[in-house]
């Protein structure tokens, strides 16, 4: 007999542990907006409840019955709709924009979390209504969930350059030069960086100094180091380009002037680096770059005179010349606005 009721008592658990996930969205409270506008605020957010939640959601249409049956008293209409927990919503229409609150109450009517945002249009309910649902699940401000995919129009105003055409800054970095034949010096390098941003990707202009970590070398011709005037041209592709940090991908060439040992060459580059902040005005970046020298760094082939004691006359002597292809391997930081 006992076991016969097994099933019944796995039906009526499964049951009230279903009833005890369900959430409520009550009709929007309005201000200044027609009905038909409160209601499309509320399906639109028990789409996007549900959707982040992954818990059945009952939508303004079916929770208005219950809270006319209980005179408007949301936690006897929350009961009698067996919600663990449900939503208050009140949009208020100003000149220019809507703004939007949600209350997330449990079913004694405790308030649990609180958010608010604010639309242009009702174009923005998609993106407002998204951060907006998982603010509440979370218990998290709704700037905590901003990425390139729900930025509303307001944000994309004045200082929030969330769509920036361009970025301009500074970065700084250092390199490790290497090459098999012969040892240098470590280089610095600091200077002005340009950055053209898209969504997917973006488009870098940069010019700066570069100088030998030992400044002393610059001074002894017996060490070999170089420097001058470094330029960048190159771009790179975001691998998660609709995130609040980005990494990316990409690659240039870099001509330089050499003031020391003097001289032009080019060094074709690739990079590997984060975005951070990207959907604010001031963003942070560094990267890892590699550089290869494809023009040769040319040290010595010039004529030195010099007094032979021997033979009692100046004479010139001519240092050889050597050619070397160093491979450049740093790290950059830089910041833009």
């Amino acid at each position: 007999m006992v076991k016969h009721l097994f099933p019944f008592i796995a039906l009526i658990a499964a049951v009230t542990n279903l009833c005890a996930e369900n959430i409520a969205i009550f009709p929007v409270y309005v201000t200044n907006l027609s009905r038909k506008e409160g209601d499309a605020i509320g399906a639109v957010m028990k789409q996007e409840y549900g959707k982040h939640a992954e818990k059945h959601v009952i939508g303004p249409r079916e929770s208005q019955a219950a809270l006319e049956e209980h005179a408007n008293d949301f936690t006897s209409a929350a009961k009698s709709l067996q919600a663990a927990e449900y939503i208050e919503l009140h949009a208020v229409a100003l000149s220019e924009k809507i703004l939007i609150e949600g209350v997330r109450m449990n079913q004694d009517g405790r308030i649990i979390h609180r958010t608010q945002m604010t639309a242009v249009t009702l174009d923005d309910l998609p993106d407002v209504c998204n951060r907006m649902a998982q603010s509440l699940i979370n218990k998290t401000a709704h700037r905590k969930h901003i990425d390139l995919d729900n930025v509303t129009t307001i944000e994309t105003r004045g200082q929030n350059r969330l769509f920036t055409e361009t970025v301009s800054g500074v970065k700084i970095a250092m390199f490790y030069v290497h090459n098999k034949k012969k040892d240098f010096h470590d280089l610095l390098n600091i200077g002005y960086d340009m950055k053209l941003d898209s969504r997917n990707f973006f488009m870098e202009f940069a010019a700066g100094a570069l100088f030998p970590a030992d400044m002393t070398s610059v001074f002894n011709s017996g060490t070999y180091s170089y420097g001058g005037v470094q330029f960048e041209v190159g771009g790179a592709y975001y691998l998660q380009s609709h995130a609040y940090v980005s990494p990316y991908l990409g690659g240039g060439v870099s001509p330089r002037i050499l003031f020391e040992p003097g001289g032009v060459t080019v060094a074709p580059y690739l990079q590997l680096g984060v975005m951070f902040m990207r959907v604010a005005s001031t963003k942070f970046y560094f990267d890892i770059k590699v550089a290869q020298n494809a023009f040769p760094v040319k040290f010595g082939g010039s004529e030195e005179e010099y007094y032979n004691s021997n033979s009692g006359t100046w004479e010139y002597s001519k240092e050889p010349e050597r050619s070397y292809y160093p491979t450049e391997v740093g790290l950059q930081l830089g910041i833009g606005w």
